[in-house]
């Protein structure tokens, strides 16, 4: 089940293409038909992918929270960044967000668009109430993608933004 906007095509990963993709990205690339170009798979990010492909493995059947979601430009099947949910719903119902985009790709809005499509998608399922993310606060870039998501800061500590998406 994708997630398509406009421009881009979230598209979440089985375990089988996210182990693929972590082992070999031009493998990935011919058994897909996108080409990877998104955030360089090294720590942290090679580590928060496998760490997904773990709970996937442990959980199969809650997918939706534990893959990698691809952001794909539709236009030449370039995958720019990623998506994710970081675990089930807590007790409040409330789901916290991740998100990364390759440099190259940023200021065009992709990352936006992206977490307004991801966020609406997963408020209409019926475990999740609130959507959560965490930056750090030196990350203004991810501060803008967050407050045109419609997300406010409701917490701070020493190094982080604690944010949740305004109920529509």
């Amino acid at each position: 089940m994708n997630i398509s906007t406009p421009r881009l095509e979230l598209l979440p990963l089985s375990l089988r293409q996210l182990e693929s993709l972590l082992e070999n990205i031009e493998s990935f690339e011919r058994k897909t038909g996108y080409v990877y170009l998104g955030e360089p798979l090294v720590p942290p990010i090679s580590t928060i992918f496998q760490n997904q492909a773990d709970l996937l493995i442990k959980d199969p059947n809650n997918m939706i929270y534990h893959t990698v979601w691809m952001i794909a430009r539709k236009k030449d099947r370039t995958i720019l960044g990623s998506i994710l949910a970081k675990n089930h719903p807590n007790s409040l119902q409330q789901i916290e967000i991740g998100y990364g985009l390759s440099p190259a790709f940023s200021g065009k809005g992709y990352m936006t668009e992206a977490v307004i499509a991801f966020t609406s998608y997963l408020r209409s399922l019926p475990d999740v109430l609130e959507v959560l993310a965490q930056t750090l606060k030196t990350n203004i870039a991810s501060h803008r993608v967050l407050e045109k998501s419609r997300f406010y800061v409701y917490k701070k500590t020493k190094l982080y933004f604690w944010w949740k998406q305004y109920n529509e």
